[in-house]
């Protein structure tokens, strides 16, 4: 492990505090991938099963092939099939078939199956066995497919031997993770145990193998390291084990983002990384308030995060008014339809009159001296007094926007003095202003679904930063908005795609953006 780090430049450094932290041994420039790794396993979410491949979570094609028995699982090539199956849907293609637990059950299993399968091989005697196991598999049906067909699935010595290398270091990775046993509540233990008896019950042959108490402490690692594989527009479509990604610590404040690409889960740098620091990605949403981050990362990861900014105390976090726990009576209430849509109209018809584009020119943002003007005349005018959203917008895009392509320095002194500048915002309103986006999207309505969306963006600008994969899709959801408002719009259009183009390339190496359509 430390050989396979090092050559990342990278090292693991033990503490009492963090248990284990990675640091750069090099200067990294914003935009680099720092590391690379492939899952030990992956289990789509329901919802997308018939869209993505069931081994490498690529987008299906007219030309797939499905499982002909549990018809669940869909491949996109018969590579993957022969793949999926010696991984272990041909133990637990029987459960999908016959689908007698609930979906996150039977998930849980199917992940536990696919890595305790790859720890067994990762051992040097099954690693000899399993090469005669290979060649009985080849002759076995599997799925819709006949045998003749896959004699011609083959790979090279050097793809195999790299594969191998990475499979055992994902082992190494994934054995040395926290289980955090001692946090967890007796309900919980039962649910291991009876999920650990599973597997053993379709996978007799791991009894020789392992134990009872090896695949709990197997599915306690899962239960607070696991990561959620999303794609490019970070929606999330698999529950996946990635043991290298988990090595990184958790802060509210990342230097580095992870996306996905083929199987793969890639780390970048999101800003400069000097030689020592402590490279971070985040766990969890930080666009939430600090209660609610603290609540999840506690929940589920079993830590309390003592990161700069949680423990800044008048910083980022004092300009977030948290989402409240509504009470049961106001559950009930909205649960009645039309009482949910009558609140909805409220809310939308309130956020209509705040972003109003009569009030607030796109081409006023966008020119620097227009906007900064309006930002010295935000005391006692009249527009902006009653209208905070509005307020906020100008606020923000008159000080980031001037900065957007300066040094991590020099965005950050001013990022400093937006916080500064700005009052909270309301989280349960800021959700309410990303539903009416989409509303308005539906009925064309690109003039109040285009400031309504820059509304969002500057949000994401001061609490996500400028290189956030999510910055970069909201300038791309902005420019697509203006672009189809006029043509007047044409150079702001321009203007964001390159910033959304940035941000993404940073973020994601994505450098494929497709001109906008009118």
């Amino acid at each position: 492990m430390e050989e396979f780090l090092a050559e990342n430049n990278l090292r693991s450094v033990e503490s009492e505090e963090k248990y284990r932290s990675i640091v750069t041994d090099v200067k990294i420039k914003k935009g680099t991938i720092i590391i690379s790794s492939p899952s030990m396993g992956l289990v789509l979410m329901e919802n997308v099963r018939n869209d993505y491949c069931h081994c490498c979570l690529g987008l299906l094609r007219k030309t797939k092939s499905r499982c002909s028995r549990c018809k669940v699982a869909h491949y996109c090539s018969r590579e993957c099939q022969v793949k999926a199956w010696s991984s272990g849907h041909k133990y637990t293609c029987k459960l999908w078939k016959e689908k007698k637990l609930f979906d996150n059950d039977l998930m849980d299993i199917d992940l536990l199956v696919q890595v305790v399968l790859k720890i067994c091989a990762n051992d040097d005697e099954e690693k000899t066995s399993s090469k005669n196991i290979e060649n009985e598999k080849k002759k076995e049906e599997v799925g819709s497919m006949a045998p003749d067909k896959l004699k011609d699935i083959k790979e090279s010595k050097e793809t195999h031997q790299w594969k191998e290398r990475e499979d055992c270091i994902n082992c190494e990775a994934f054995l040395s993770l926290m289980t955090h046993q001692d946090k967890i509540e007796f309900e919980e233990w039962k649910y291991l145990r009876d999920m650990a008896k599973a597997v053993l019950l379709i996978v007799p042959d791991l009894e020789e193998k392992t134990s009872q108490s090896e695949l709990i402490q197997h599915l306690l690692r899962f239960k607070c390291n696991n990561f959620v594989y999303h794609d490019t527009q970070l929606f999330g479509i698999a529950e996946s084990a990635f043991p290298v990604g988990s090595l990184f610590n958790h802060s509210c404040c990342p230097n580095a983002t992870l996306y996905y690409h083929e199987g793969r889960q890639i780390i970048r740098a999101m800003r400069d990384i000097p030689r020592g620091e402590e490279i971070c990605i985040t766990y969890t949403d930080v666009m939430n308030a600090r209660p609610q981050r603290q609540q999840i990362l506690l929940q589920k990861y079993k830590f309390e995060c003592q990161c700069d900014r949680c423990l800044d105390n008048n910083g980022l976090d004092q300009k977030l008014i948290p989402l409240e726990e509504e009470k049961e009576e106001e559950k009930e209430k909205d649960s009645n339809k039309t009482s949910k849509d009558q609140k909805e109209k409220e809310d939308f018809s309130y956020i209509e009159r705040q972003l109003n584009p009569d009030l607030l020119s796109v081409h006023d943002v966008f020119d620097k001296e227009k906007c900064k003007i309006l930002a010295s005349q935000l005391e006692g005018n009249p527009p902006f007094a009653s209208n905070p959203m509005l307020k906020f917008i100008v606020i923000v895009a008159a000080k980031l926007l001037s900065v957007i392509d300066a040094s991590d320095e020099e965005f950050d002194g001013v990022h400093h003095e937006v916080v500064a500048a700005i009052d909270p915002l309301e989280l349960k309103l800021f959700t309410k202003v990303c539903q009416y986006t989409y509303n308005c999207i539906d009925a064309s309505d690109y003039a109040h679904a285009s400031l309504s969306s820059l509304f969002v963006l500057m949000a994401y600008l001061v609490f996500l930063g400028r290189y956030h994969p999510l910055t970069g899709l909201q300038w791309l959801t902005f420019a697509k908005l203006i672009w189809n408002r006029s043509d007047d719009y044409h150079d702001e259009a321009v203007q964001s795609l390159y910033l959304a183009k940035t941000a993404i390339i940073i973020a994601e190496a994505i450098d494929d953006i497709v001109i906008i359509k009118s």
